[in-house]
């Protein structure tokens, strides 16, 4: 169970359904290649970027004044 007073995001809206422009494709194309080559590495970096997401976005909050 973790417990944290950070918003992190869940990406509960994020839909696969729907359509996608080929602008979109080419990157996750890429990313997938990524994911196959060099797994470890792609982990390390998702996991990294998601932990310091939600400190990095209350820092922004508070250097901007907003709540």
């Amino acid at each position: 169970l973790m417990v944290s007073t950070f918003r992190y995001a869940s990406f509960k809206k994020f839909d696969l359904r729907q359509r996608w422009s080929f602008r979109t494709l080419v990157p996750i194309a890429a990313i997938i290649l990524v994911v196959y080559y060099i797994p470890h590495a792609f982990f390390l970096a998702v996991a990294v970027l998601y932990t310091t997401s939600a400190p990095l976005a209350w820092l922004i909050g508070k250097l901007r004044g907003s709540r």
